[in-house]
């Protein structure tokens, strides 16, 4: 699969796996297991062939883009829990950007024409015009536009992931510009989020 383990973390898998009378294990299990290693290494040339064992196909310019930011050691080999946390983004449902200013109202986001496009140029869109749902939602935490109606706010907010508490969220709503139809932009919404709960996380329930 092309994970390197030490041999005191190897123990401490293999403790952890239900096995059969055989001492065989679904791969499956296997993958969800190696889901939580903290330690380990993959080497990078092999980055491709773990990212298909754990069900993750991706084109070459995906993976290029994958690639960025994992930071490699003397060896070639960059650390497993970087690239499980980076698998996030990767994951889910691909979305069609040919019609993104629906889809993101549809979400509940909305972008005018010029903010559609400056948004189209931050994804990595593929060459079918998709992008992983997770990425456009990463996307628009750092995007510089867009309005969210405060009415569906709760909405948007679940859409994206972010949970916070009735505090927080009144905190948030209390310190929002809203203009003449109700509407607050996404930008310093988000700028909030980020004070009120610390570094942000988007999390999105897909299937993947």
């Amino acid at each position: 699969m092309g994970i390197e383990v030490t041999d005191k973390e190897y123990i401490n898998l293999a403790k952890t796996l239900p096995t059969d009378a055989e001492g065989k294990v679904y791969q499956k299990r296997l993958l969800d297991h190696v889901k939580t290693l903290k330690r380990g290494k993959i080497d990078k040339s092999n980055l491709d062939t773990f990212l298909e064992n754990m069900g993750i196909a991706l084109s070459h310019k995906e993976l290029e883009d994958f690639s960025q930011n994992l930071l490699v050691d003397g060896d070639g080999k960059v650390d497993l829990k970087n690239v499980i946390l980076r698998m996030e983004d990767f994951t889910g449902e691909k979305i069609d950007v040919s019609d993104l200013k629906n889809v993101l109202g549809d979400m509940g986001i909305e972008v005018n024409d010029k903010e559609c496009l400056e948004l189209l140029k931050l994804l990595p869109v593929d060459g079918d015009k998709k992008v992983f749902q997770n990425r456009l939602l990463a996307g628009l935490k750092s995007f510089g536009g867009g309005k969210v109606d405060v009415s569906n706010l709760n909405t948007v907010l679940e859409i994206m992931g972010i949970k916070l508490k009735n505090k927080e969220r009144r905190s948030v709503i209390k310190n929002q510009p809203t203009d003449a139809k109700g509407k607050i932009p996404l930008k310093k919404m988000m700028d909030d989020i980020k004070a009120v709960i610390g570094k942000l996380k988007v999390i999105v329930n897909c299937n993947s």
